[in-house]
């Protein structure tokens, strides 16, 4: 579900920002002992936002803007008087002239502008892909030169294969960051008690990238799905649609990053949206539970996502899987299935035992050795043809979900392999990284930014 207040949340960032950096207003910022405590919200801020309310919010306004503050100084910048500030493909006027428009850039907007179709494929046409920055902060004084600069590489790169001039702007724009020219910052809805950090990410240039290095990897959860398949409402259906685990993997070598996957949201022929989100602290308490951050760390975009499973699992993602919208499962791939089914079953790492369909009318359950053939059996069959039998129609999505279930088994083989050859930790660094638009080799096309979160 889209996030209605994202523009408005960005906005009042980018003034937190300027506020610190130009005027050194400094935020009255709450006791983190209670979260019932977090009220304080700048007046300028409820001009923007009139009917904020929301804790997080309130402790993330609190605190950007000494976060960015403290990294810009832990770089040597000290002196903001050049500095504009911009937001990336939306409108400032809701802040009046809380920035005046002296101050203001949309110099990473023209950046952008300048990649053509063939360019923004390579991202499926989304900027956030390529480089999630919400907002930016520019510190000169000739935009233009910038903009030549970077007009010069697509010309000479004209010809070439468009991953050639990206990779090039983006080397380019990791010179502008490292000589404190341009600077993206990707914004994450803070989640209390826990106060943002800056997180440099994708700022090395390819002489000086190294892999990154994973030791220990463990789940902190199964690898789970739910199989059976039960009335929903007044419909047979699915009992959940997402595949889910958490985990912890230490990444470089540091401590350990705790996060939760979930796949959820199925198509007929392509992949689950899957996406990430840290692990954080729940209460101010040492050793406090841990749980799910308010904000996502990212989706793995579906090209690298497809990358991902083939690699580990050995097939592609629909090898074995009907996906058009009128096809059905062959006799040849329901056995294919159920004893992909079984060898998965066997592994200690996943959660998946519920493979059976609850009768609606007798409320029993079917033999677990013929799952899969009753779900061929109810996917070929109309809804009044499987009302016949169940007492009630099946749900209008069936088929997709179907055939998500079978990608989710195949999700949790890759898993299962990539365990098995002593790789668990480069498999879930990978998916954290592709999440995050973090650059994991030097031939991934992400541009550099600082993240607050």
């Amino acid at each position: 579900m889209a996030d209605a207040n994202v523009d408005i949340r960005e906005l009042c960032s980018l003034y937190c920002f300027y506020s610190i950096l130009e005027e050194d207003r400094i935020p009255i910022q709450d006791p983190i002992t209670k979260k019932t405590d977090i009220r304080t919200i700048d007046a300028n801020i409820l001009k923007v936002w009139p009917d904020l309310s929301d804790k997080d919010e309130i402790f993330a306004f609190q605190h950007q803007g000494p976060t960015l503050k403290n990294y810009l100084k832990s770089i040597g910048m000290t002196n903001y008087s050049n500095f504009k500030y911009g937001i990336f493909e939306k409108s400032m006027t809701p802040l009046g002239n809380l920035i005046p428009p002296s101050k203001r850039t949309d110099i990473y907007d023209k950046i952008w502008q300048l990649f053509t179709q063939k360019h923004r494929s390579l991202f499926r046409t989304k900027k956030d892909t390529w480089n999630p920055a919400d907002v930016y902060i520019y510190n000169g004084n000739n935009e233009g030169r910038i903009i030549r600069d970077i007009e010069n590489l697509k010309t000479e790169t004209e010809d070439l294969e468009p991953v050639v001039f990206v990779a090039l702007v983006n080397e380019y724009l990791k010179t502008l960051y490292k000589n404190k020219e341009l600077i993206g910052i990707s914004l994450k809805k803070a989640t209390w008690p826990n106060i943002p950090k800056a997180t440099e990410t994708n700022t090395k240039l390819d002489d000086e990238f190294e892999p990154p290095k994973f030791g220990d990897a463990r789940f902190t959860t199964k690898v789970h799905q739910w199989m059976e398949v039960k009335k929903d409402g007044r419909e047979l259906g699915f009992r959940g649609n997402s595949l889910t685990f958490e985990c912890q993997v230490s990444m470089d070598g540091g401590s350990m990053k705790k996060y939760s996957w979930e796949s959820k949201s199925p198509s007929m022929s392509g992949f689950h949206a899957t996406e990430m989100k840290d692990l954080v602290a729940s209460s101010p308490k040492p050793n406090s539970p841990l749980k799910k951050a308010g904000a996502r760390t990212g989706s793995i975009p579906i090209g690298k996502f497809e990358k991902l499973i083939t690699e580990y699992s050995g097939n592609s993602v629909n090898h074995n899987i009907p996906t058009g919208a009128s096809e059905t499962l062959s006799d040849r791939e329901i056995a294919y299935w159920s004893g992909f089914l079984k060898q998965v079953q066997l592994s200690s790492l996943v959660e998946v035992g519920d493979t059976y369909i609850t009768n609606p009318i007798t409320n029993r359950k079917t033999d677990s050795d013929n799952y899969i053939r009753d779900l061929a059996w109810i996917d070929a069959h109309t809804p009044a043809e499987v009302e016949q039998i169940y007492g009630i129609k099946k749900e209008s999505k069936f088929r997709q979900n179907f055939r998500g279930k079978l990608r989710g088994l195949r999700y949790m083989k890759a898993i299962i392999n990539a365990n098995k050859q002593n790789k668990l930790g480069e498999f879930l660094i990978k998916a954290y990284y592709y999440a995050s638009k973090i650059q994991y080799s030097t031939d991934d096309l992400e541009g550099p930014f600082v993240k607050i979160q």
